[in-house]
C-alpha cells in the first residue's frame, strides 16, 4: 500500500510515489523501491497477495534483518546467561534450605545449653546460699584445733547443738574441769 505521502527510499533517497512499486519495512517503517530492494516481480507480487488475503504482509529491509539477526544472537546469549543463573539461584535456593535446616539444628541446641546454664546457675546459687546458711550457723562457734565438726549427717541445729554440748563434755573431762552440761550454755 503507497504511503498518504512521499517518503523517500531507503536505499535511493528519491521519493517513493504513487507511480513506483515500493514497500515499507515492517521493523523500521521505512520505505523502499521494489528494485532498490533487488526484490523480483513475483516476491512483490506474493507480498501484494499476502497484504489483500490477510490484511499484513511481512518484508523486513537488510539493515532490520542484519539488526534481527544479531539481536537474536545476542537474545540467545541473555537467554543462556539466564538459565544458567536459574541454575546458580536454585542451588543457592537449595544451599539456603540447608543453611536454614543447620541454622534450626543450632537454635535447638543453643537453646538445650541455655537452659542447662540455667538449671547449672540455679544450683551454684542454691549451693552459694546454703554455704552462706551453714556459714551463719557457725559464725559464733569456737574452733579448737583437732576436734572435728560433726558431719553432714547432722543437719538439725538441736542435733548439732548437742552433738557440740557431748563434745564439750568430753573436752572438759580431758582437761580436768568439773563442768557438766547444766554449766555449758549456747
Amino acid at each position: 500500500m503507497p504511503p498518504k505521502e512521499n517518503y523517500p527510499c531507503l536505499k535511493c533517497g528519491s521519493n517513493c510515489t504513487g507511480s513506483q512499486n515500493f514497500v515499507q519495512c515492517n521493523m523500521c517503517s521505512l520505505w523502499i523501491h521494489k528494485d532498490c530492494a533487488e526484490m523480483t516481480d513475483a516476491f512483490f507480487r506474493n507480498l501484494e497477495q499476502q497484504k489483500r488475503d490477510m490484511g499484513i504482509a511481512y518484508w523486513a529491509c537488510r539493515s532490520c534483518l542484519s539488526f534481527a539477526a544479531k539481536m537474536q544472537t545476542h537474545l540467545k546469549e541473555v537467554d543462556r546467561k539466564i538459565k544458567d543463573l536459574k541454575g546458580k539461584v536454585e542451588e543457592n535456593t537449595a544451599g539456603l534450605a540447608k543453611t536454614n535446616d543447620k541454622v534450626g539444628l543450632v537454635e535447638k541446641s543453643v537453646g538445650a545449653v541455655g537452659r542447662k546454664v540455667e538449671d547449672m546457675e540455679k544450683r551454684m546459687e542454691e549451693a552459694m546460699l546454703e554455704e552462706m546458711r551453714a556459714r551463719e550457723a557457725i559464725k559464733g562457734n569456737i574452733v579448737i584445733h583437732g576436734v572435728e565438726e560433726p558431719g553432714r549427717e547432722v543437719k538439725d541445729t538441736k542435733d548439732r547443738i548437742e552433738v557440740d554440748k557431748k563434745e564439750c563434755e568430753r573436752i572438759f573431762r580431758a582437761v580436768g574441769t568439773n563442768a557438766t552440761r547444766r554449766d555449758i550454755r549456747f
